[in-house]
């Protein structure tokens, strides 16, 4: 099978990550902007497939593993590595990252009994965030 084929199978055959990706996409851009969104999509991609090519090769970071290739032929492999395994890493990133701040950041009530968080570039921005 060709790229595209492969690409459109594995939304196919698991419809759920890409939701997942579709709702982070939306979410992220809107609270860091499209650019920062993008930029932090790729990254995390490329550093979680090294994690994971690295781990199925020699088993580090996550100690020694293999995937079960009976999707191979069915969705897209990059090596020994499925695609949407690596794909997944974006958005739970991105979710820690925003329940960091969520966990962080003061709350005020905003009206009609809402809560807002009050966003503070210090805190945001800060090492607390990024290691929580």
């Amino acid at each position: 099978m060709e790229f595209f084929q492969l690409f459109f199978s594995t939304i196919l055959l698991r419809p759920y990550v890409f939701a997942f990706l579709a709702l982070f996409l939306f979410a992220a851009g809107r609270s860091i902007g499209w650019q920062r969104t993008l930029l932090f999509t790729g990254l995390t991609w490329l550093l979680a497939f090294l994690a994971e090519y690295s781990s199925v090769r020699i088993g580090i970071p996550f100690g020694s593993y293999v995937y079960i290739e009976a999707t191979r032929g069915q969705e897209l492999w990059i090596s020994n590595v499925p695609f949407m395994d690596s794909l997944s890493f974006t958005f739970l990133a991105y979710v820690s990252y925003a329940l960091a701040l969520a966990l962080c950041l003061p709350i005020r009530r905003a009206g009609h009994g809402r809560l807002e968080l009050i966003d503070l570039a210090r805190i945001r921005d800060s090492w607390g965030v990024w290691l929580l």
